[in-house]
């Protein structure tokens, strides 16, 4: 049995745990081994009744195929069974800063992100800062930061006039 997440960070560690099913017999310890679904693998042993964690960080977004093998136990048993799921991993597009704040504000809009092939045209989340690092919910300025539209600042709606310069990313699927 496999448990973690089905969806994954690229660039970010995720743990995933492997046992053998109740209804094994046995409770010699297990050889088992993760094909992470991009040419690597991990080989660990565990208790057979027990969780064994192990983790992994994919490089690039897409369907990963997540193989979990138990091969042996220690008492000489080959098992050589595996179970399969697909873990889908999403990545963040760079920071994104096309505007300043000059004008009417600072526009860090998902179309013109997309115009440019910048973005994905379907973000599952979104993360809005300054460009000093500031995140956009401790800047006390007036600001939308979604996936749908982007990051918004009008500087008519900023009590100093004026809004800082933003930068967005988002989350592809």
């Amino acid at each position: 049995m496999t448990s973690g997440s089905s969806t994954a960070i690229a660039g970010t560690a995720q743990p995933y745990s492997g046992m053998m099913r109740p209804c094994w017999p046995y409770n010699d310890s297990v050889n088992y081994r993760f094909d992470w679904g991009d040419s690597s693998t991990t080989s660990f042993n565990g208790a057979a009744h027990s969780w064994t964690a192990s983790s992994h960080t994919w490089a690039t977004s897409g369907t990963k195929t997540l193989g979990l093998t138990a091969l042996s136990d220690t008492h000489g048993r080959t098992l050589n069974q595996t179970t399969t799921r697909n873990v889908q991993v999403r990545a963040w597009t760079p920071w994104l800063n096309r505007d300043g704040p000059s004008g009417s504000g600072d526009y860090e809009t998902l179309t013109d992100f997309l115009a440019a092939g910048q973005a994905c045209s379907n973000p599952v989340a979104i993360e809005c800062k300054t460009t000093a690092g500031v995140d956009w919910t401790a800047t006390g300025q007036v600001y939308s930061c979604t996936p749908s539209t982007g990051g918004v600042c009008v500087n008519a709606n900023q009590s100093t006039g004026a809004c800082l310069d933003y930068q967005v990313r988002f989350l592809c699927p």
